[in-house]
């Protein structure tokens, strides 16, 4: 970045200010994760673990999702997750 250039600003989205594509939109229920960190971004594998792998001892999850962040991003989720589990998570 040079000097005339100026700093990027982290941008927040409301979920009211969010615009959902509801005929692509699905949300599965993710039963692990498998992550990867590159130098300049992370990647989520979400994916099911289905019990009767188990069973097969065949314990491959099914991946489902993947979301790629920056590392700003990343810490920016971890820190909105971590506030929101501080405040409405039940204790374990």
């Amino acid at each position: 970045m040079s000097a005339n250039e100026p700093a990027a600003l982290p941008v927040k989205v409301s979920a009211a200010e969010a615009i959902y594509d509801t005929n692509s939109l699905t949300g599965i229920y993710a039963t692990s994760v498998h992550v990867v960190l590159t130098q300049n971004e992370i990647f989520l594998d979400f994916g099911q673990l289905l019990p009767e792998s188990a069973v097969r001892n065949d314990p491959k999850a099914h991946i489902k999702a993947r979301i790629i962040l920056s590392h700003q991003h990343a810490r920016t989720l971890i820190d909105m997750l971590k506030g929101l589990l501080e405040k409405g998570a039940p204790k374990l």
